[in-house]
């Protein structure tokens, strides 16, 4: 709400300096109208030019943010105030374009250079026609219609990353799209190596972070065309799994049903923006090792090609670590079937974990056995968590109850290889509960060292 009295009271500045029109557009006309509040906001001024723009904010005491005058905007905090332009590609990469804007141009000829319809509504903020909605390219009825659809044709070739964001709405708005965006998307194919890394990375997280149907966006690209460009998920295609256990189907089938369980699985536990994408997207890898067809355990071999996945794509570094040790780790219940685990296999499952959150490995495990229709969901992780509960050890790595300065008290040791190797020795008797509290843990080390001596 701030940001738009904010962008209120940047339209009555711009109005009186001379502005013949000012517009919301973008992405927070199209959340309105589908009902949600918009965080962002995007207006665009008509009838000024840039340095106009910049010196009627200044002069009402703002101070603008130039970061992106070449491509005609300003910003505000969270308000990006822009001109009317037209885009002009003169090469193959993504930033090869002639940005031109001009003040005086049509709103419906503006409109035409946005990605979708739905993002090209405009709802004026001026005093004259407040609150009126311009709606040229007929985003209004797609968003009725659950469909996504271009503003021109050649809207893809100009632009192939608005491939990847078709994706990402799909998923997060449940769209349907016609043969003809379709034949666009796969005419675009060939562009996809002039997109860079990570803005590839950005339209993916955006994906995992916000979707809601994730094996739709999937199935998106395949139709594109554009999925051979994820091998890590096209190799998934046609790998055969026990019918009796998957009855869902290949491989790829899995990896889609879990991702779409993931979603479910992290609102229920109220996940963190950060910790839904991690979740979905690793629900999305875990089994990428099974198109492998070496003799190794496919969760050690996905483990490592959903990392080189991840930094090929420049993804930060801690998520890549997460995913990688929960890829590794999303098989541990399968090795003790429905059993309640012993207290210390919980342990070494928190330490193997490495300060990854426990809930989050919980979550993929219930992804996983729930990403097999139709069977029912089912969470066989629960007796686990049960356990790290009791043990108080679901969030927090486990800390070691014998240190350094516990040997030196008791004269047991100085500092030194002997001392680290017994610290050593200590703490994995700790996980194997030979000792549970600190009497026990120096009378074990007097005893470790006698029998070493």
């Amino acid at each position: 709400m701030k940001n738009m009295q904010k962008a209120c009271e940047i339209a009555e500045i711009l109005e009186k300096a001379g502005a013949t029109d000012v517009f919301l557009v973008g992405g927070c006309v199209r959340d309105e109208i589908m009902g949600t509040d918009p965080k962002d906001i995007d207006i665009e001024v008509y009838g000024l030019t840039y340095d106009q723009v910049v010196q009627s904010l200044e002069l009402a005491g703002f101070a603008p943010n130039l970061v992106g005058k070449s491509f005609a905007v300003v910003k505000i905090g969270n308000v990006d105030i822009s001109l009317p332009r037209t885009d002009e590609k003169v090469g193959q990469l993504h930033k090869d374009f002639i940005v031109r804007s001009n003040p005086f141009m049509r709103p419906e000829q503006a409109c035409l250079r946005r990605d979708f319809t739905m993002n090209a509504i405009m709802k004026s903020l001026g005093s004259k026609s407040k609150n009126e909605i311009f709606d040229p390219l007929g985003g209004i009825d797609a968003i009725k219609n659950g469909r996504i659809i271009s503003c021109s044709w050649q809207s893809m070739q100009e632009d192939p990353l608005r491939v990847l964001r078709a994706a990402q709405f799909i998923a997060r708005f449940d769209l349907d799209y016609s043969s003809f965006f379709r034949n666009d998307c796969q005419r675009a194919t060939g562009l996809f190596s002039t997109i860079s890394v990570e803005r590839i990375w950005e339209e993916l997280w955006k994906m995992c972070q916000k979707g809601e149907q994730i094996g739709k966006a999937i199935w998106f690209l395949f139709n594109a065309n554009w999925l051979h460009h994820f091998p890590i998920w096209k190799n998934l295609m046609f790998i055969p799994q026990d019918s009796e256990w998957h009855p869902e189907g290949d491989a790829f089938h899995h990896a889609l049903a879990s991702a779409d369980a993931a979603v479910q699985i992290a609102k229920r536990r109220n996940f963190s923006a950060e910790d839904q994408g991690i979740l979905v997207l690793v629900a999305l890898l875990h089994d990428a090792g099974k198109a492998d067809t070496s003799d190794r355990v496919h969760s050690e071999s996905g483990a490592e090609l959903a990392r080189a996945f991840l930094m090929d794509l420049h993804a930060p570094l801690h998520i890549v670590a997460i995913i990688e040790t929960l890829v590794r780790e999303h098989m541990t219940v399968a090795s003790f079937g429905n059993s309640v685990p012993p207290t210390r296999v919980v342990r070494r499952l928190v330490q193997r974990l490495n300060g990854v959150k426990f809930d989050l490995w919980a979550a993929l495990t219930e992804a996983d056995y729930s990403g097999r229709p139709p069977l029912p969901p089912c969470n066989p992780a629960q007796s686990w968590e049960d356990v790290a509960k009791e043990i108080e050890i679901v969030d927090n790595k486990i800390q070691p109850i014998l240190m350094g300065k516990h040997l030196l008290e008791h004269k047991l040791c100085n500092p030194g290889p002997q001392m680290g190797q017994l610290l050593k020795a200590a703490y994995e008797a700790q996980l194997n509960e030979e000792f549970s509290n600190l009497e026990q843990a120096v009378q074990w080390a007097a005893d470790y060292l006698a029998c070493s001596n």
